[in-house]
């Protein structure tokens, strides 16, 4: 199955919280059980390009924040 999974929070940029170590630890479960898993998350603080990667498995693509929200 492929699915998205949106979240605000995700290592190395924001990590340390209760949604950042769920969202990982999902991911993981879901790739290692088959499932092709893409995570959609906030680029750091400072980083105004889109990117993507691979991690743990699965595809992350983080999105810079938009101006004016409080998170550049």
């Amino acid at each position: 199955m492929r699915l998205w999974l949106p979240t605000s929070e995700f290592p190395p940029d924001y990590a340390g919280g209760g949604i950042s170590a769920y969202c990982t630890e999902f991911a993981g479960a879901l790739t290692r059980q088959g499932d092709k898993i893409t995570v959609f998350t906030c680029a750091g603080p400072g980083k105004l390009e889109l990117s993507d990667e691979v991690y743990d498995g699965y595809d992350v693509v983080r999105v810079p924040p938009w101006p004016g929200d409080g998170l550049e």
